[in-house]
């Protein structure tokens, strides 16, 4: 039972660690529109938003943009913000999902990275 308890506790930590990064990307989604919004603005009334600096930006350092560009270090975290943000994006601006579609292999590289991340972040007892 005391290894049981111990696995138990391990899990929760590893719940507790997506659980909270998963809130800080929620409220930091996006985070360019707000922190560059002249450069945002511009580059929307330019009628030349994927030509901009700060597009490609947007898409480089907002990790959830995996249809535009993928990390190196992706991760299961990125997926579902990628996904929270297609369905919610699409939903919103045109009553319809727009495509979610992502390859086996990212989602494997993103797996195999997650699995990486939880090795560097979650301390557990060992035996």
């Amino acid at each position: 039972m005391e290894d049981t308890d111990q696995h138990i506790t391990d899990v929760d930590k590893v719940m507790q660690y997506f659980s909270d990064e998963l809130i800080e990307k929620g409220k930091n989604h996006d985070f360019l529109k707000k922190t560059r919004s002249d450069e945002f603005y511009d580059s929307l009334i330019s009628g030349k938003i994927k030509d901009s600096k700060w597009y490609q930006d947007h898409i480089t350092k907002e990790r959830h943009h995996l249809k535009s560009h993928v990390p190196d270090d992706v991760n299961l975290i990125d997926v579902l913000e990628y996904l929270g943000d297609c369905v919610v994006a699409g939903l919103s601006r045109s009553g319809d999902i727009y495509d979610i579609d992502p390859s086996d292999k990212l989602l494997r590289k993103a797996f195999d990275n997650t699995v990486e991340l939880l090795k560097k972040e979650i301390k557990v007892v060992e035996k």
